[in-house]
């Protein structure tokens, strides 16, 4: 990330005026520490049954209360048995370390022994991506993937998933691929040219990219002078343009919140307690994108108004000037032709 890129991340809450202390949550009462034991022990018992969807529903809850190695090493051992096995390394990874600052050898030394049996079982997906494609978008089952993981192995789950590449100016690559524990699989991604398309922008581009602003007279007619309106005009589209710019940027930091969460907790349900500061980000930057996009419509509209409104005295000779901005998943682009 550039330091432009980076200060920019930084201003953004300054200019909505939202602050980002993280919150602070309160410590579990005596009462809900019994209760959490008391879960504990009911989740051991439905281990002992083979029943590890309840079991681990149990240990989530006690997470949600207070977590522990022993909370956490229990909770990667049901994941593992329901077969989310990155899920559970992840888990017991964590839980090993925990343990090892607590002094809890016993945790220790079974986290070590399921992380060794677990690595080999997990299957790995290699992308042969091709390097003449510029920058692309990969998503796997639905969440997209870093770039800084494209180059090495990356871990599945055994099963199906769905892989989706895509890049501009080429048609979306899209495969299901079937894995079995321990099997390693390189997967050719292949972009053919997208075929030729209509000039007219998707409906989710909220209808910005068929808006022309025109400024042009009349054919024959004089040339018009400018006058403030239009200045303010393209002042105030521009700073429509801007916020738009913020909005795609907050959504794209809540998308990576979201994420995280799916990843550490795909039912949304019973998460880790440390999650919860993931999640508060996620609503936090939900609530920045809404109220800077709401802020972009109306500059827009504002600088529309103007550009349409405003008229001047006629001078010699004939121009014409048209702007059409166009929303897209990354931001807004701004496109203008001054013909003489």
């Amino acid at each position: 990330m550039t330091r432009r890129s980076l200060a920019l991340l930084v201003s953004l809450p300054l200019l909505l005026g939202v602050a980002t202390a993280p919150i602070v949550h309160a410590e579990p009462s005596p009462a809900e520490l019994a209760a959490a034991r008391d879960m504990f022990r009911e989740g051991r018992a439905l281990e002992e049954q083979g029943k590890w969807a309840e079991a681990l529903g149990k240990m989530q809850a006690v997470a949600a209360v207070t977590m522990t190695p022993q909370v956490r090493h229990h909770i990667a051992l049901c994941e593992m048995h329901l077969g989310k096995l990155v899920s559970a390394l992840n888990g017991f990874e964590r839980a090993k370390l925990d343990a090892t600052q607590a002094g809890i050898n016993t945790v220790v030394e079974e986290a070590s022994q399921h992380i060794a049996s677990l690595k080999p079982r997990i299957p790995t997906l290699v992308l042969r991506l091709p390097s003449d494609a510029g920058e692309l978008n990969v998503v796997m089952d639905g969440r997209a993937v870093s770039s800084a993981v494209l180059q090495v192995p990356i871990p599945l789950d055994p099963g199906n998933h769905r892989v989706e590449v895509s890049a501009s100016g080429r048609a979306t690559f899209s495969r299901t691929i079937s894995l079995k524990e321990g099997q390693q699989l390189d997967l050719e991604i292949v972009l053919d040219p997208a075929p030729a398309t209509s000039s007219v922008a998707p409906a989710s581009s909220a209808r910005l990219a068929a808006t022309a602003l025109s400024a042009a007279p009349d054919e024959g007619s004089p040339k018009q002078a400018d006058k403030p309106g239009r200045t303010a005009g393209f002042v105030l589209l521009g700073a429509g343009g801007a916020a738009l710019v913020v909005s795609g940027v907050f959504q794209l930091l809540r998308s990576s919140a979201i994420s995280d969460i799916d990843a550490s907790c795909p039912s949304h349900t019973d998460c880790d307690p440390g999650l919860r500061d993931t999640r508060d980000r996620a609503v936090r930057y939900g609530t920045m994108s809404g109220v800077a996009a709401g802020l972009g419509v109306v500059l827009a509209g504002a600088g529309t108004y103007f550009l349409l409104t405003s008229k001047g005295a006629p001078e010699k000779g004939g121009a014409s000037v048209s702007i059409q901005p166009s929303l897209h998943a990354r931001g807004v682009q701004m496109t203008g032709v001054v013909r003489w």
